[in-house]
């Protein structure tokens, strides 16, 4: 079949994703190929797999089709097949959405960076707070309330 089909031991071997050497024992009959070499063989020479493992396949006679007439009043109307055009809703735009949810996150991050990045009004900044003298009558003697027992 390799001779019928003009092709060289190696051009079988590359198209059967063998080695050469396989093909070459194959054909002296010192190897039997494998079931997928066999499924590949058959599809590469055009021939069912029994062609290649039986010496007397032949393949089946071809006939020239038979023609049978029918009379007209078997004949059925066949429906034709008209063609609709179903129309295709447009794909969903994820990529739109996840822009415009990232813009609104940005906004409400720079927002709330803006607005509460201001220092509380009642504290002092460092270097003001080491000269400051603290007066001492703003605070209140609690050690009289507290009883000692």
């Amino acid at each position: 079949m390799r001779i019928r089909h003009g092709l060289s031991q190696e051009g079988l071997a590359e198209r059967a994703d063998v080695s050469r050497q396989t093909v070459s024992k194959w054909e002296t009959g010192t190897a039997h190929p494998s079931a997928d070499s066999l499924v590949r063989l058959s599809e590469i020479f055009a021939v069912p797999v029994d062609a290649l493992l039986k010496d007397d396949w032949a393949p089946p006679e071809e006939t020239a089709p038979t023609v049978v007439e029918v009379p007209v009043e078997v004949l059925v109307e066949v429906p034709v097949e008209v063609p609709v055009e179903v129309p295709v809703p447009a794909p969903p735009r994820y990529r739109l959405w996840a822009v415009v949810a990232a813009v609104v996150l940005a906004a409400g991050i720079l927002v709330g960076a803006l607005f509460f990045q201001a220092p509380p009004e009642d504290s002092v900044p460092l270097a003001e707070a080491e000269s400051e003298v603290i007066d001492s009558s703003a605070f209140v003697d609690v050690a009289p309330l507290i009883p000692l027992t």
